[in-house]
């Protein structure tokens, strides 16, 4: 994609992707010539980018940035993200894996936003509002990283990873039990899981990662709206009914999203629902 499409496609888009930007620190992926410049400060000062209204998006996506990465914790909230990577298993079966994601995280009355990654995978993102009234049993504790829970403590990213975690092993089995277990191992070597948690186990490294090392200090996702340069695709959010359907080709393809108008949103969750993760 030229230059020229490429600030074309951020101007058509910019009210849907600003909300995922603003109140947060965005790192920006920028490519010259191919090469590729992963920068979070602006000019020498060391100063975080911020991006809070169309004409700021508009300043970047003028200087050949084709990603915006918002930190995981905003200012405001904290969001919590699960990446699904299909590795080398096709994408059609990674599919499946998110099928079962979202019916665990609905019985367990979880609200998400659920996006396409832009290349091999899918995204699960949603956020924890900040409470300060101190009637509050579970809240995140001011600045210090601390999640709390009915008097209890725990660093928000040990409590995200053990989210993770909970949620992996849920859906390992329910695929261990599944009949479409016999398509992963086409793929998958036997005495390997179908799913894995993390990503530098030399062990399952064909398993289809469901990473929870990208959860730490000064992490990022790719926000929604935002393309992927390698594929020139965008990481389009989309509702889980039309799943099985998706096909990244026609339905990221950027010259169709910015013909579209539909807004998303990360909805809000209680901590009280992740008890489990204590």
């Amino acid at each position: 994609m030229p230059d020229k499409l490429l600030f074309n496609y951020y101007n058509k888009i910019s009210e849907r992707i600003l909300p995922f930007l603003s109140h947060r620190k965005v790192a920006l992926a920028q490519y010259f010539d191919h090469a590729r410049v992963y920068r979070r400060h602006a000019g020498y000062k060391k100063e975080w980018i911020y991006i809070e209204n169309k004409e700021e998006l508009m300043h970047w996506a003028g200087m050949h940035t084709w990603g915006f990465f918002p930190h995981i914790r905003g200012d405001q909230d904290l969001w919590f993200v699960m990446d699904i990577d299909s590795r080398k298993v096709p994408l059609e079966l990674c599919k499946i894996v998110v099928h079962y994601m979202a019916e665990v995280l609905e019985e367990l009355r979880i609200k998400y936003l659920l996006k396409f990654s832009g290349k091999n995978g899918f995204h699960f993102l949603w956020k924890f509002t900040k409470t300060t009234g101190k009637k509050e049993n579970c809240n995140i504790v001011g600045e210090n990283n601390k999640i709390s829970i009915e008097a209890r403590k725990l660093d928000i990213w040990i409590f995200e990873r053990n989210i993770i975690s909970y949620l992996q092993r849920e859906v390992e089995k329910r695929l261990q039990q599944s009949k479409e277990k016999d398509l992963f191992y086409r793929y998958i070597p036997k005495k390997d899981p179908i799913t894995e948690r993390n990503a530098i186990d030399s062990e399952a490294q064909k398993s289809i990662l469901i990473d929870e090392l990208i959860l730490k200090n000064k992490a990022t996702i790719r926000a929604p709206f935002s393309l992927h340069f390698s594929s020139k695709l965008v990481s389009i959010p989309f509702n889980i009914k039309y799943l099985d359907k998706f096909n990244p080709k026609k339905n990221a393809d950027p010259q169709k999203v910015m013909k579209e108008k539909v807004k998303f949103e990360i909805p809000n969750n209680k901590i009280e629902l992740f008890k489990f993760a204590i």
